[in-house]
């Protein structure tokens, strides 16, 4: 015989369902006794998060993380927040010859479920501040691609070089 897991539930509760378990019923009985329910710890003074910034992304309690990616070289930064930031970090680190024009996309599987819906292709070209966000959109980490003519970035040599003698 097959047993629910409401089958422990004592017969003195008709209606499982409205009720909670007794194991979760001790707010509500120290309700019934006049007691005051434990502060919660933001008015405690603990510093703790409310409930709604636990897994907050937007408020900047946790850093999104962005990778660049230009050949077959690839850095890791913190996500700037808006198009123009982003354009400008990945001509920093390539430090491409002037007149080399940069593209950026992101490969679908990188971009945001809105974002994914919109494109017919592998990638998603963010040529704007409108595609830029909309690939963004509640990502904790992204991947963009740079596309260009420029030669790869220099190699960044692990040993510093000796000085001349």
């Amino acid at each position: 015989m097959l047993l629910s897991p409401l089958s422990n539930v004592t017969a003195a509760t008709s209606n499982a369902w409205s009720r909670p378990p007794a194991s979760m019923a001790g707010a509500s009985a120290m309700a019934k006794k006049g007691k005051k329910s434990p502060a919660p710890p933001s008015e405690a003074g603990t510093g703790w998060l409310e409930p709604r910034q636990y897994n907050s992304i937007s408020n900047g309690l946790i850093k999104k993380l962005l990778t660049l990616a230009f050949d077959d070289k690839e850095t890791v930064f913190t996500l700037p927040p808006t198009y123009a930031e982003v354009l400008q970090l990945a001509e920093n680190w390539l430090h491409p010859p002037e007149g080399v024009t940069l593209s950026l996309r992101v490969p679908v599987e990188y971009a945001s479920v809105q974002a994914s819906r919109l494109v017919h292709g592998p990638y998603l070209w963010i040529s704007n501040e409108e595609t830029y966000q909309i690939a963004i959109d509640r990502l904790p980490a992204i991947r963009i691609e740079i596309v260009g003519d420029a030669p790869p970035p220099p190699d960044e040599p692990d040993e510093p070089e000796a000085p001349p003698p």
